[in-house]
C-alpha cells in the first residue's frame, strides 16, 4: 500500500499525530460517496496522484484511508493540513441506504469521553413495531470507574443518548436523532457493561444481527 505522501513540520509537533502537510510531489483529493472530489473540510476517501513520473505512475490511487483537507495557514508557510481519520471500508455496515461507520461512531462519542472507556460495540438489529420493521442501534459502552453509579440514573442516561444520537451521522443529511424523529429508526438503546474482555480490542466494533 502507498504511504501517505505527507510530512509533519515542527509546528505540527503539538497537534494530533494524524495531521500532515502534503508533499510537493503529490496531489491528495478527498473523494465522496458519489466518487467526486469533496470540498475543503469534508471527510471522505483519500485519492493520491503522484507528480513524479515513474515506471508505475499513480493517478487518483485510492489509498484506503479516510481523511479531510483543511485550509489552515501554518507558520511554516504551508496553507493546508491533511487529517487522517482511519481506514475506509473497515468496520462499516451498509443497510437500507444508510452507512454506519465505526469512525463516525467514535466522533459521536467524543463529547462524552470524560465518562466512558474508549472502546465500544454497536449492535444493529431490526425490530418490529406495528406493521413496520425498523433498524435499532444498541450501543454497548463501559463507564469509567468513578461514573459507574450513573448507569442507573435515568436523567444521565437520557443526556448520553441525546448527545450520541444528535452527533451520530448516518448519511450526509441525517443523524440517528433525525431518523428516529422521522420514524425511520428506533431510538438509540444503551447497554452499560462492567468491563471489556482482553480480546475486545481485536474485535470489530459493529455487529450486525440481521437475519
Amino acid at each position: 500500500e502507498t504511504d501517505v505522501r505527507g510530512y509533519r513540520c515542527e509546528n505540527l509537533a503539538g497537534t494530533p499525530p494524524n495531521a500532515f502537510h502534503i508533499n510537493s510531489d503529490a496531489v491528495m483529493e478527498i473523494i465522496d460517496d458519489q466518487h467526486k472530489s469533496s470540498s475543503l473540510d469534508s471527510e471522505g476517501k483519500i485519492a493520491h496522484t503522484a507528480l513524479e513520473i515513474g515506471a508505475f505512475p499513480l493517478i487518483r490511487y485510492m489509498t484506503g484511508d479516510i481523511g479531510k483537507i483543511s485550509a489552515t495557514q501554518c507558520p511554516c508557510g504551508e496553507n493546508s493540513i491533511l487529517s487522517l481519520g482511519g481506514r475506509a471500508g473497515t468496520d462499516i455496515l451498509k443497510f437500507q441506504g444508510i452507512t454506519l461507520n465505526a469512525h463516525l461512531i467514535d466522533k459521536a462519542l467524543e463529547n462524552i469521553q470524560e465518562y466512558i472507556e474508549p472502546l465500544f460495540e454497536m449492535h444493529v438489529f431490526e425490530e418490529k413495531t406495528g406493521d413496520a420493521i425498523k433498524p435499532k442501534l444498541q450501543l454497548h459502552i463501559c463507564l469509567k470507574e468513578k461514573y459507574k453509579n450513573k448507569s442507573v440514573d435515568p436523567y444521565f442516561v437520557e443526556i448520553i443518548k441525546e448527545k450520541i444520537s444528535k452527533n451520530l451521522s448516518l448519511s450526509s443529511t441525517n443523524t440517528l436523532k433525525s431518523l428516529a424523529e422521522q420514524g425511520i429508526f428506533m431510538p438509540l438503546e444503551i447497554i452499560f457493561i462492567e468491563t471489556w474482555s482482553e480480546k475486545k480490542s481485536k474485535q470489530r466494533p459493529i455487529i450486525s444481527h440481521f437475519e
